[in-house]
């Protein structure tokens, strides 16, 4: 896959997997993701991929793993409970406080 993510992925509701590891996906994280209730799983590792993590995605009750090594730098502190696993290796992060 490349390009953006369309935000239409949002429409797959029962969709439990996202694997857009190591594809030449660009843009950001729809926001329209975190809609995605039954996710269980997210990897997007190894992609140019901007902006911020949404904050939908850390209410998300079943998702586990969250996989964005080599892919962007953002803030994302706090969106997510001890329950997910998130691999946010290898990023240039910017830390920013509100």
């Amino acid at each position: 896959m490349t390009g953006e993510i369309p935000e239409e992925l949002a429409d797959a509701t029962k969709l439990q997997e996202i694997l857009f590891c190591s594809n030449e996906i660009s843009g950001t994280l729809p926001t329209e993701l975190g809609l995605l209730s039954e996710l269980v799983e997210i990897e997007m590792c190894n992609n140019t991929l901007l902006g911020i993590i949404p904050t939908h995605l850390g209410s998300l009750r079943f998702l586990v793993n969250f996989d964005i090594g080599k892919t962007f730098a953002l803030n994302i502190l706090g969106i997510f409970s001890q329950r997910h696993l998130a691999d946010l290796s290898h990023n240039p992060f910017k830390h920013t406080t509100t």
